[in-house]
């Protein structure tokens, strides 16, 4: 079972199309606070952010 942390249409869609079963919960998290423009750090820190919302 996927946790789908995320509340993205497309990307549910994207999981029941391709019958892999999932929970959608995600957690509130301002990504607009993140303020690197480069696409790994933020991807980095975008995930640390929401995996701290979880525990």
């Amino acid at each position: 079972m996927i946790h789908l942390a995320s509340n993205s249409i497309s990307r549910a869609l994207l999981l029941k199309n391709a019958g892999i079963s999932f929970i959608q919960k995600a957690p509130i998290y301002d990504e607009e606070q993140i303020k690197t423009t480069i696409a790994k750090d933020f991807a980095y820190l975008a995930s640390k952010g929401f995996c701290k919302k979880y525990h």
